[in-house]
């Protein structure tokens, strides 16, 4: 795996000595998920399914992860901080509209830059679509796709975490498609400030539509059998998307609908939501 050059390591050392340790409670923002035992997938009979979408079991440890989406306030600091060229915002707003236009490596590297901002230790050695991750570091991380399918589903098996349908009144999306036997509707054509619609069972925001969220895992099949805290393919070309957009019809939002692209790739509808290994 490729290490940070001798010269950044130091300096990442030597920030992150400066920074005073906070105590290791929940930061703020921050859910923690219980661990548990769900079915990751979709049954076959569940319209828009796609290939890929087998039904498994999967057995989670406890995580966090951020109750809404990553805002431009929060990401254009990091800009800010770092002399990074900060994304567009597609003529939406910035401010608490979700930070949008991110590619996968871009995710990764706010990641890194937060946690030693805030003085814990970086999860992600290395640069590239490929960097290590230290599983044991107390630093912000990107959700698994399995953290993330179970979080969104929020102890529900329907396809979407309100139910078999979905309605514009729950989530920012194409409304131009019926869903579940409900109407088409206007399309919003717009990303719209994160934490606009009721959150899901387990307190979290926007899982369904806004922005699509970069998960860890390279794309590719799920295991045969039953997994416990699984953490992707070994190697690919995508890195997992997860929850549609306010560009994509409903079947894209589906609690189990997997997306992927390229970890340079950077569009106005990829975002990201903060996950941390749980205290």
């Amino acid at each position: 795996m490729p290490k940070l050059p001798a010269a950044a390591a130091a300096c990442a050392a030597l920030l992150l000595a400066a920074c005073p340790r906070q105590g290791r409670g929940i930061p703020e923002g921050m859910i923690r998920v219980e661990g548990g035992s769900f079915l990751m997938g979709s049954p076959e009979g569940e319209p828009g399914r796609r290939d890929g979408e087998t039904l498994h079991r999967v057995e989670l440890s406890a995580f966090l992860l951020a109750a809404r989406e990553l805002s431009f306030a929060e990401y254009d600091l990091f800009c800010e901080a770092t002399g990074r060229p900060r994304p567009g915002d597609s003529g939406f707003g910035r401010g608490g509209r979700p930070a949008l236009d991110l590619s996968w490596t871009d995710a990764v590297a706010y990641c890194n830059w937060r946690s030693l901002r805030e003085g814990r230790e970086p999860c992600y050695r290395g640069g590239g679509p490929d960097p290590e991750w230290d599983r044991g570091a107390d630093g912000y991380r990107l959700p698994t796709e399995a953290e993330w399918e179970y979080a969104c589903r929020a102890g529900s098996v329907s396809a979407y975490s309100f139910g078999e349908g979905i309605g514009p009144e729950l989530a920012n999306y194409d409304g131009s498609t019926a869903s579940g036997g409900a109407p088409p509707e206007a399309h919003r054509r717009r990303t719209l400030p994160a934490g606009s619609f009721a959150p899901n069972a387990w307190g979290f925001y926007d899982m369904h539509g806004n922005v699509w969220e970069w998960c860890w895992d390279w794309r590719g099949p799920y295991p045969a059998g039953a997994a416990k805290d699984p953490r992707g393919a070994a190697a690919g070309e995508e890195r997992v998307l997860r929850g549609g957009s306010f560009r994509n019809t409903p079947d894209r939002l589906r609690s189990a609908f997997r997306y992927g692209a390229w970890p340079e790739a950077s569009i106005p509808p990829f975002g990201l939501r903060l996950a941390m290994n749980a205290p």
